[in-house]
């Protein structure tokens, strides 16, 4: 079942499956108050989310990348996560994958 949905999600074009995150993953992740930014020139954030935890509220730069299973999410994408978080004003930053982070990026 899962490896179905994962198929079904590498069929969707980029800004479709954006959409899907958007409207179907984000709110069951308990985000609220979200705003896509999305398109090419979207600043390292494809979507602003509020997300009240018990003690805080956070507002989140969210990157949603729809890879393939050979392009892993490198340090260009972090970077321009951080730069998100900046121009936004938030105070979290979130990037959504169907592929693997590169060794850069996770260090």
């Amino acid at each position: 079942m899962a490896g179905e949905i994962i198929r079904l999600l590498y069929r969707l074009d980029p800004s479709k499956f954006e959409d899907f995150i958007i409207t179907n993953v984000l709110p069951k992740l308990g985000f609220s108050k979200i705003m896509k930014t999305g398109g090419p020139n979207d600043k390292g954030c494809d979507a602003i989310a509020i997300k009240d935890e018990v003690y805080s509220h956070h507002r989140y730069c969210i990157q949603i990348k729809r890879y393939s299973k050979t392009t892993r999410v490198g340090i260009n994408d972090i970077r321009e996560v951080i730069d998100g978080i900046d121009i936004y004003k938030c105070d979290r930053g979130l990037i959504i994958t169907t592929s693997s982070f590169s060794p850069e990026a996770i260090s």
